[in-house]
């Protein structure tokens, strides 16, 4: 690639109308985007990863503990990989600067996203909230009891399924039940959203940069055991091959 491609330049950032040097990692990921494979090239590749918040009043809200950075290391390979990516990200995640970069709070934020989308693929790691709250006006005072109803959120994966194209990966988390349960769950989620792939893991499985996957396509199931790095590669390496 670098022979056929010459010199290449890695151009600077803008940011705040100012032209600003490309930064370390940027350089490093558009040196392995030239060098690369390029087996994702000319696809569309949507990741959806960190956690949505649910307004309970002006300062509280219901959220989860999703770090968010599976998805990144996939929006990472995937780029990498030379696929034009585009990355929705849950609020408090930084913008990775080389590729294109959404914000979203909670569920409706995405389910309005997830109505216009264009994709090759999309990989959706994120921790969506199963209930929304209504929310109250101002800040609920302290000092008493309070009662919370929670209401059944809409389904991001069957709005984003309409996109009938699009390769759609799914993620399933799940605690204290068997490897067998856990493929079982998966595979009904699977049938139930129409899922290319869905990948799944018990949460005391998994650890800041490593842990241990079931990789289930409609014709197998991998058993994985590694760093979240390796995890993002395998999964981009079957769902790219798939037909």
């Amino acid at each position: 690639h670098l022979k056929k491609a010459g010199v290449v330049f890695i151009g600077p950032k803008m940011e705040e109308k100012k032209a600003k040097m490309a930064s370390q990692e940027d350089i490093i990921n558009d040196i392995c985007r030239i060098a690369g494979p390029n087996d994702l090239k000319k696809n569309r590749v949507l990741v959806i990863t960190g956690s949505t918040r649910e307004p309970i009043d002006s300062v509280r809200c219901i959220t989860n503990y999703s770090s968010g950075r599976t998805g990144v290391l996939l929006a990472q390979e995937a780029y990498r990989r030379g696929a034009e990516v585009e990355l929705w990200a849950g609020k408090g995640m930084e913008n990775p600067g080389y590729v294109k970069f959404r914000k979203f709070e909670g569920v409706s934020d995405l389910e309005n996203l997830a109505r216009d989308v264009k994709a090759d693929i999309i990989i959706v790691p994120a921790a969506i909230s199963d209930f929304t709250v209504k929310q109250r006006k101002g800040k609920i005072s302290s000092g008493k009891s309070l009662k919370i109803e929670l209401e059944p959120a809409p389904k991001i994966l069957s709005i984003l399924r309409k996109q009938k194209k699009a390769k759609l990966v799914g993620f399933k988390a799940e605690t204290g039940i068997s490897i067998k349960e856990l493929e079982s769950r998966a595979k009904k989620r699977m049938k139930e959203h129409g899922l290319n792939m869905i990948v799944a893991n018990l949460l005391e499985d998994v650890m800041p940069d490593t842990t241990k996957s079931l990789i289930i396509t409609k014709s197998d199931t991998i058993k994985f055991v590694g760093e979240k790095i390796e995890l993002a590669n395998t999964i981009l390496g079957i769902i790219g091959g798939a037909q």
